[in-house]
């Protein structure tokens, strides 16, 4: 079924990228660049990145199935764009917070 198979691609997704943010976070929290509050933030907001970049790429591959190194840049190139406007729109509010 391709909705469980999304779904679980989406879990995948949220388990690797939350993994990495929180590795990070950790190191970041050894050199107190970040409290804990901050940390569990940034590896939650990730964690849903991450997991919405790996459901639509899963989505667009499934589109050319079975094509080999195709289906893989689909996968690499989709998730890679989702990523890309995750992190434009959260820059975006972060800068209009700033902004007097």
């Amino acid at each position: 079924d391709r909705c469980s198979a999304l779904g679980q691609l989406a879990i995948m997704g949220a388990v690797i990228g939350g993994s990495a943010a929180a590795g990070a976070n950790i190191r970041r929290l050894q050199r107190q660049e970040i409290d804990a509050v901050g940390a569990l933030a940034d590896t939650g907001r990730a964690a849903l990145a991450t997991a919405a970049a790996s459901a639509v790429a899963g989505a667009a591959a499934s589109a050319v199935q079975r094509q080999g190194l195709v289906r893989l840049g689909v996968l690499f190139a989709t998730g890679s764009a989702v990523m890309y406007g995750i992190q434009r729109y959260l820059e975006r509010d972060i800068e209009q917070e700033v902004e007097p």
